[in-house]
């Protein structure tokens, strides 16, 4: 289930980087290095630390 809805998102990004880019079509990998890009901006690794361990 955890797949099915990482996937959703994954082409929901896809469509709004399209978008973004004015690009018809964005690939798979494109998509996932975009989508990637976005996580390492908002990452804070003390946050997941915390929630990693509970707190």
């Amino acid at each position: 289930m955890l797949g099915i809805a990482v996937y959703g998102y994954l082409k929901r990004v896809a469509a709004i980087h399209g978008l973004q880019r004015k690009k018809e079509q964005v690939s798979k990998e494109e998509a996932i290095y975009h989508l990637r890009w976005l996580m390492d901006r908002m990452h804070d690794p003390l946050l997941w630390d915390q929630m990693r361990l509970g707190l």
